[in-house]
């Protein structure tokens, strides 16, 4: 009961699977055991954002922030920042992010908002900046890990050629382990069986037998599933509660849904999603505004869709105009208003 290390470890355990209060309660522990250590502040930092609980989160990353200065509480105060609004906040963390001397330190960060907001053309900007920076050392998993997240964007808001642009680059310069289980999820989201095809093995090879490992297979056997055959891999999740720890693929089986005419269950995972689900720094959050706003169109709910596309629209005011979903909402929002 006194134990810090396993105050921290179980809490990570039952965020995992979706625990969210608990884990908490756990971290709050742990912070009482030993104030002076700031990974259970972090941690709990971070919960607190997945529940929606920003003004404690804000509370706890300062905490930690005084204890240690990293990149890690910066991205978390920065997420709360750009989530609720909060231009002071912002402001001060983007100071601390134009101070670092080394781009590495800041990079997530800064690649974060950008996605959050659309602006993909500076997250290219800085992913090349990451090439150099961590290249330089000899850090090609971090290299790979941007270029990854680059891709899934990409597929995400449906510009194919330069997410296939980025996987050709992943496929030649890095080891299959290091982006396999991201590569999988991109040829779900591009309808690319071939890929799927390629990557799966990758990603279950590593896999060790416990249950959590098992699942983690389990999931990406669907999700390469969802390229050829959306109906199989529909099944295959149709057990998956909604939890925040399983966010990003409830908003992939909601996308299925779709694709399948199942608009009931696909608007029911996108608006858990938009509601409950990760709260985090990247492009799901208004995709999945682009997505409620799609399924209600193809319902015949006109009025509806119309809102929605202005809520999706209104959400990425600044991003770049020519990104494929950018131009289809506003058409089908100037068809709608007609």
């Amino acid at each position: 009961p006194n134990d810090y290390t396993a105050h921290v470890n179980l809490a990570v355990l039952l965020k995992g699977e979706g625990e969210l209060d608990d884990a908490i309660t756990l971290l709050q522990a742990a912070k009482r055991l030993s104030p002076e250590e700031p990974t259970a502040r972090v941690n709990l930092a971070a919960s607190l954002v997945e529940a929606r609980r920003f003004d404690e989160a804000r509370r706890e990353a300062e905490e930690a922030l005084a204890v240690r200065d990293d990149e890690g509480v910066r991205t978390l105060l920065m997420a709360i920042a750009v989530i609720t609004g909060d231009g002071p906040l912002e402001a001060e963390q983007t100071r601390w992010a134009s101070s670092r001397d080394d781009v590495r330190e800041s990079l997530f960060v800064r690649w974060g908002v950008a996605t959050y907001r659309g602006r993909l053309r500076e997250a290219e900007a800085l992913v090349a900046q990451g090439e150099q920076a961590f290249g330089s050392v000899g850090l090609w998993p971090v290299v790979g890990r941007l270029r990854a997240g680059m891709a899934l964007t990409f597929a995400l808001v449906e510009d194919r050629a330069r997410a296939l642009a980025l996987v050709d680059r992943l496929e030649h310069d890095h080891p299959v382990e290091d982006t396999a289980d991201e590569l999988v999820v991109v040829a779900a989201l591009l309808r690319d069986p071939a890929l799927a095809r390629r990557w799966l093995p990758a990603t279950l090879k590593p896999r060790s037998t416990s249950l959590e490992d098992r699942r983690v297979a389990s999931l990406l056997t669907a999700l390469a599933d969802a390229a050829s055959d959306p109906a199989k891999a529909l099944g295959a999740l149709a057990d998956l509660r909604q939890n925040a720890g399983e966010s990003e693929v409830i908003l992939i089986r909601g996308l299925l849904a779709l694709r399948l005419g199942r608009h009931d269950e696909a608007l029911r995972d996108f608006e858990w999603f938009r509601d409950h689900g990760r709260n985090d720094l990247g492009p799901n959050a208004a995709a999945c505004r682009f997505l409620i706003a799609q399924v209600l169109d193809r319902a015949g709910r006109a009025a509806e869709a119309r809102a929605a596309y202005a809520d999706f629209l209104e959400f990425w005011k600044t991003a770049d105009r020519d990104l494929p979903i950018m131009i289809e909402a506003s058409k089908a929002f100037t068809r709608l208003s007609s």
